[in-house]
């Protein structure tokens, strides 16, 4: 039998698989999902449509129609779309295509330093400074050393800010790389560097449809990007990279866009009213948030999470703190109860 380690890549052999196993518990709080299922009506369309899919063919390989749908939805000619199977292909795309380091804050979203590594990349995370801010001198510095990719996540994960707006801009303009701004979260932040992707050809934005929209389990994700910058991508893109249901589905919920944005709404009422019982809270200190989470600090982090698991509530430990995904009223009310008592018996 060979000995397969001997045959792996260099870059590989000390890479540990990523692990998103989910613990037992009865309120999830602790991956960003939204807490909401898909309105009634929404649901019996897509029913119907599916009912018409012929399962048996291939799906467009160009994903013409859903392109279209999300043209409309963000005004850009659908010539500066290109659709994924979550924003992790999206990501490797990326570093399939364009050579050079990878670069990015830290603490933010793991998979660009994850796939960073699995594309044989060298990656290099630049801590924030105070108020989580970006070490934009720092991070224009390594740029400047040799050819990089910059992923910056706005707002960013797991701090929930976005970053001060002149700054990234000062990063694209003073430096040659490919800048990629990770716009999950811009439902709910209303921010958007879409304004800028006219200016620069090696400027491209992230989005997804697991958040805002509720559709993590059909992982479709999408790049807006200069047409010359999607042609580049699309010479790494696999064929038929995105299912016929993920593509007939997404469309349906773009049609019905206003339904969602009531969800959107709702979701951030409920981040407003959970930050504000936080700040009650004397032990725990809470940071803004621009997404559909919460980060906050507390003493023995590590043994509240444990605590908070007991109790059947999953939020996630990261960054020397906790982050928590604004849940249902019901669940954000039975999370801060959980907090309370498990403080009052002092961790």
């Amino acid at each position: 039998m060979a000995r397969l380690n001997l045959l792996l890549r260099d870059g590989i052999k000390t890479l540990v698989p990523y692990s998103s196993k989910t613990p037992k518990h009865k309120i999830k709080l602790d991956i960003m999902e939204n807490p909401y299922p898909i309105p009634e009506a929404v649901k019996n369309k897509i029913k119907k449509a599916i009912d018409k899919i012929a399962l048996n063919r291939y799906p467009d390989p160009e994903a013409e129609k859903l392109r279209l749908s999300i043209s409309r939805y963000v005004g850009l000619p659908s010539d500066m779309i290109l659709v994924g199977n979550g924003s992790d292909e999206l990501i490797l795309y990326i570093l399939l295509a364009f050579s050079g380091k990878v670069i990015f804050p830290t603490p933010t979203f793991p998979m660009y330093e994850i796939i960073g590594k699995v594309a044989s990349c060298e990656t290099i995370g630049i801590p924030l400074i105070s108020s989580f801010g970006l070490d934009c001198g720092r991070i224009i510095d390594e740029a400047k050393k040799s050819k990089s990719i910059i992923f910056i996540a706005y707002p960013n994960n797991p701090t929930g800010n976005c970053f001060d707006e002149k700054e990234i801009e000062r990063i694209i303009e003073e430096t040659d790389s490919i800048v990629i701004i990770d716009e999950a979260y811009y439902e709910f932040s209303k921010k958007s560097f879409v304004g800028l992707l006219p200016s620069y050809n090696r400027l491209a934005i992230l989005r997804t449809f697991s958040k805002a929209f509720g559709l993590a389990g059909l992982r479709c994700g999408y790049i807006l990007a200069n047409k010359e910058f999607i042609g580049c991508i699309e010479k790494v893109k696999l064929p038929y990279n995105l299912n016929i249901i993920s593509q007939e589905i997404v469309a349906i919920c773009l049609e019905e866009k206003d339904s969602f944005e009531k969800i959107i709404e709702k979701i951030i009422a409920e981040r407003e009213r959970l930050s504000q019982e936080l700040l009650k809270i004397e032990e725990i200190k809470v940071f803004p948030s621009s997404a559909n989470f919460l980060f906050f600090k507390v003493e023995k982090p590590g043994i509240v999470y444990s605590l908070l698991l007991k109790e059947g509530i999953l939020v996630k430990q990261v960054a020397d703190g906790l982050r928590i995904t604004t849940g249902t009223s019901d669940e954000n009310k039975a999370f801060i109860e959980a907090m309370k008592r498990i403080l009052n018996h002092s961790v």
